[in-house]
């Protein structure tokens, strides 16, 4: 069910395997537990930290990367290897920048993401517009390559992630559909919802800063500021964020909106398991599709978006499990905010009124 390929050579027998990829997870990866001998072969498998690999599922391929660590275990009855890795991509989490220079001026999203993957060999995918030229990025001693690739996809409203080919890929929220439906009583092996709203807040402020101009100079540029509201959250719970690099009053009100739309979205989420790796049509449960879910015991009759994959091999079978939450969480579009509330039937239960809160007493 379960193939690594190594300098051409598949490995299977496997005991347990996890595989996990996800719309922002930076770099899949995989845990495998497995045989330490090949069935009817008597020399040992040659898997040693740092090769490179292929993770396939159903010959489906699924991580592209390298072996990050080999351990073999030992007692009187058995003989095991667990064998761990992630994506090309890990390299961009792991290591620090290696440019000449502290910034980045007047270049895309992706102009900035090939520059720091390119040393490493890795490819960049685009599936969705990258926006604006940002005209500053200042860059911070020890910062790693994908801290500053996220950095700058969130001034886009972008997200970043692997392939199953090892590439790294700018997208957004899909709107590719999943081969079939999820149903509770039919299809549905376990679930679990939640509803957590500790990082939801009444109103986000963004504030930030502006290079000046001939039109836009003083206060206008050095103190930027942008707030929108999260209709939801009925009692006073303000959240101040400092926009990355320089941000116009356009940008931060985009900030501003991306914010609350993604922390509404996160707050709402559930993880869905179902038996086998697959969908109806064969192809394997991909993330950023959309599912169409009904689950009583858990109050969603909605389609949501798939954010992350787990494929698991052990006792109890082969299963996946995915992690779900209103494509809203994703999307750059502040009007699909409306929606992020209605997945869970009960949550528009009546709330008490908004406090009035008088601004001067805040500043006492």
């Amino acid at each position: 069910m379960l193939t690594l390929i190594i300098d051409d050579r598949r490995y299977e027998g496997w005991l347990g395997v996890r595989v996990t990829r996800g719309i922002e997870r930076a770099a899949g990866d995989f845990d495998l537990e497995v045989t330490e001998r090949w069935p009817a072969r008597e020399t040992p498998w040659p898997i040693l930290p740092g090769l490179r690999c292929q993770v396939l599922l159903h010959r489906e391929l699924a991580i592209t990367g390298y072996v990050d660590a080999f351990e073999p275990t030992f007692d009187g009855t058995t003989h095991r290897l667990r064998v761990r890795g992630r994506s090309r991509t890990c390299d961009l989490v792991d290591c620090s920048v290696a440019l000449r220079g502290g910034q980045f001026a007047g270049q895309t999203v992706l102009q900035i993401a090939e520059t720091l993957a390119r040393p490493f060999g890795i490819r960049v995918e685009v599936a969705a517009p990258v926006g604006e030229p940002i005209p500053d990025i200042q860059l911070q001693q020890g910062e790693s390559c994908f801290e500053i690739i996220e950095r700058v996809c969130r001034m886009r409203a972008l997200l970043a992630s692997d392939t199953p080919a090892g590439a790294l890929i700018l997208t957004r929220a899909g709107r590719k559909r999943a081969s079939g439906a999820l149903h509770q009583g039919v299809n549905i092996v376990a679930a679990s919802g939640s509803l957590d709203w500790a990082e939801r807040f009444s109103h986000v402020v963004v504030k930030g800063q502006s290079a000046g101009t001939d039109d836009l100079f003083g206060e206008d540029a050095s103190q930027i500021q942008a707030e929108r509201a999260d209709p939801a959250v009925a009692r006073f719970r303000p959240k101040v964020v400092v926009a990355e690099g320089m941000a116009d009053l356009s940008r931060a009100e985009k900030r501003a909106e991306w914010e609350v739309l993604r922390r509404g979205g996160k707050a709402t989420s559930a993880r869905i398991t179902v038996q086998g790796w697959n969908q109806p049509d064969g192809r394997l449960w991909t993330p950023n599709e959309i599912v169409r879910i009904n689950a009583q015991w858990l109050q969603i009759d909605a389609e949501l978006l798939v954010g992350e994959v787990t494929y698991r091999l052990d006792n109890n079978g082969a299963r996946t499990e995915l992690s779900v939450a209103p494509a809203e969480a994703f999307s750059p579009n502040p009007e699909d905010f409306r929606r992020a509330d209605t997945i869970w039937r009960d949550v528009r239960a009546a709330r008490p009124p908004r406090p009035t809160v008088d601004e001067a007493d805040l500043h006492r």
